[in-house]
């Protein structure tokens, strides 16, 4: 409300349906959907396999496996919006 009182996002008209946005999100939303679904399921994979090993080996894992995370999905959503927004400027030269 503030962004459209101040003038910074003005209203377009509008909201209607346009074709060409499924285009876009498959071309980019699904495979970063997909990397995410991908690290899911290694990691609950990963836990399955190390269940036997005890409550204490499963819990160091996931202390360390969130670490990881806090560097990994922070990296990966940067690279992809720098993998978008080149592709978007690459098509607009």
């Amino acid at each position: 409300m503030q962004l459209r009182r101040h003038g910074i996002w003005a209203a377009r008209g509008p909201l209607t349906w346009r074709p060409e946005v499924i285009g876009q999100l498959t071309g980019t939303g699904l495979p970063v959907a997909m990397s995410f679904l991908l690290m899911a399921v290694a990691n609950i994979g990963l836990l399955w396999v190390l269940a036997p090993f005890g409550t204490q080996v499963v819990t160091g894992f996931a202390a360390a496996n969130q670490l990881g995370s806090l560097v990994l999905v922070p990296a990966s959503a940067i690279a992809s919006a720098t993998a978008i927004t080149m592709n978007q400027l690459k098509g607009a030269a």
